[in-house]
């Protein structure tokens, strides 16, 4: 199914979902308390066809840049762009290790990585991922671990080293599907912007979510090392104060190129 007809029946599908069923004829009172709840369950499985065609119509623009964020705005406001936080897996994963293992003195990062490990299974089922490599714990990950933002950039070391960076592509997409359905998005390409702040993650989801798909970019917004401007070229953005004009260009330019 399209992404257009998808949310033809999500939408049919919700409004059966919310309907009051406990109000009306008693004798097929039944009949509608069962209407609703495979309305739910039906819906969930939509969502599921939804965001598998999210996926299969991704377009990653990985934004780095001192405007990055203004962009991401912009584009969102007045391009139809989606957006998600590249570092949403990271954060989550590490906000399932309780704060208390952290602030124990004597708690090792193996430990640390044993609970990892096990909400990584979590991550992996709701993400509907079949197969990844187990965290393995290595000497250099040994670091001290005081509060979770030193937690976050451990485990974002690792998972980049071990599963792989990619993986922010699938959280990433899995993330926006209430906010495309919102959006009402039922275009054939589903453009999704990722600011990055740090230019070397950025070159590495650039190479790394080419393995979900070839349809990703690398955009310069602002101020950005000279590494940097020569890979993106005329995919950048100028100006401190970034104006709506400078966003559509770029944008219209990716397109251009990935017809």
């Amino acid at each position: 199914m399209t992404l257009a007809e998808t949310l033809l029946e999500i939408k049919r599908l919700k409004k059966l979902a919310k309907e009051d069923v406990e109000t009306g004829n008693i004798a097929t009172m039944n009949a509608r308390r069962s209407r609703k709840r495979n309305a739910i369950e039906a819906l969930k499985e939509q969502k599921n066809v939804y965001k598998r065609e999210l996926m299969r119509t991704s377009l990653f623009i990985v934004v780095t840049g001192s405007t990055a964020e203004q962009f991401k705005t912009i584009a969102n406001k007045n391009f139809h762009t989606l957006s998600a936080d590249p570092d949403l897996f990271y954060k989550d994963l590490a906000s399932r290790v309780p704060s208390a293992l952290i602030k124990k003195s004597n708690t090792s990062i193996g430990d640390i990585f044993d609970v990892l490990g096990r909400h990584m299974e979590d991550k992996a089922l709701e993400l509907d991922i079949i197969g990844y490599p187990q965290l393995i714990f290595k000497q250099t990950y040994r670091k001290t671990i005081v509060n979770k933002e030193d937690l976050v950039s451990l485990v974002k070391q690792a998972i980049n080293e071990q599963v792989g960076s990619e993986i922010v592509g699938i959280q990433s997409v899995n993330a926006v599907v209430d906010q495309a359905i919102k959006k009402n998005h039922k275009a054939p390409i589903s453009p999704l912007v990722l600011t990055v702040e740090d230019e070397a993650f950025a070159l590495e989801l650039n190479s790394t979510l080419r393995k979900l798909t070839n349809r990703v970019v690398l955009v310069s917004s602002g101020v950005v090392s000279e590494q940097v401007a020569a890979i993106t070229g005329q995919l950048h953005a100028e100006g401190e104060e970034l104006q709506k004009e400078a966003v559509g260009e770029v944008l219209k330019t990716i397109k251009q190129l990935i017809k």
